[in-house]
């Protein structure tokens, strides 16, 4: 994946918890969103709110509960129109655990037909459960204990594992289990869902990347694009729709671009560099418009 900044998150504080949904299929699930108040789930990780399977109780046996959230990525959407067969989606999150080691844990899986059919993800990331194993039915998951908070990371990779097309959402499923003997254990506790995306193979992006940088950002009227020793071929720039506004070919080292008829907003920079070594490197970035 490249190096940029994650575009979105969902930390359970802000507006974008309306991305966010429980299963209400599940007459007894657990996940609330709010202040946790346990002994080892006893604060957020960015405080206050995080997604917990109950903010004050032990999780009882005999138990399934998920929540998800939908996945409109705006430089997923749109990266995902050039070339497909490249493309990736990389999520990130802060979580903590504590279950019956080997039966009760939690597990999560993607849907790409708006949840008609659901894929566990280490279909596409397969050390995503490293730490952890099998619960009680066999499905691959987290249990045990994370013994604190830790970051997990997995691909969804749509340039194998039978995808074929970038979709216009995905739809993410975090799903925690229980058998039937009670352990008076703790559950789940996530927060800081991250995400971005970006090219998996096919197009080189490489530590040269991190020579680009936009100012002033936010930006006024003119936005200025350093890149270093890189040579710009092309700027691209594009709204949170997809939809490309602005292109220009260049050649120089630093470019001075007008964005004082741009509504304010945020928008995407796509740049076409002759990379590091003559060949051709794609470097995103994000910038906002005051």
């Amino acid at each position: 994946m490249g190096q940029y900044e994650y575009p979105d998150t969902v930390n359970f504080e802000s507006s974008t918890n309306v991305l966010i949904g429980l299963d209400t299929t599940q007459p007894n699930n657990l996940w609330q969103i709010g202040t946790p108040h346990k002994i080892l789930f006893d604060s957020a990780y960015t405080r206050p709110n995080a997604m917990v399977t109950d903010t004050l109780n032990y999780y009882p046996a005999n138990n399934t509960s998920s929540f998800q959230f939908t996945l409109y990525d705006s430089a997923f959407l749109m990266f995902g129109f050039h070339n497909w067969q490249n493309q990736a989606t990389e999520i990130n999150f802060m979580h903590k655990y504590d279950t019956d080691t080997l039966y009760d844990g939690g597990y999560i899986e993607f849907s790409i037909d708006s949840g008609s059919s659901w894929t566990n993800v280490d279909a596409f990331t397969p050390w995503v459960y490293n730490y952890s194993g099998n619960l009680y039915d066999g499905t691959h998951g987290f249990t045990g204990s994370s013994n604190g908070w830790r970051n997990c990371l997995f691909y969804l990779n749509w340039c194998s594992g039978g995808v074929t097309h970038i979709p216009a959402s995905a739809i993410i499923r975090f799903t925690f289990k229980s058998d039937s003997i009670n352990t008076n254990k703790e559950g789940w506790i996530i927060d800081n869902i991250r995400w971005r995306s970006g090219y998996c193979e096919g197009v080189k992006e490489n530590a040269t990347n991190n020579e680009i940088t936009l100012y002033p950002n936010p930006c006024a009227s003119q936005l200025i694009i350093d890149n270093g020793k890189l040579i710009i071929k092309e700027i691209h720039i594009y709204n949170v729709l997809g939809g490309e506004i602005l292109k220009q070919v260049q050649n120089d080292q630093s470019e001075t671009i007008d964005v004082s008829k741009l509504p304010s907003g945020l928008y995407f920079a796509e740049l076409l560099t002759d990379g590091s070594v003559g060949s051709p490197t794609i470097v995103r970035r994000k910038f906002v418009k005051e």
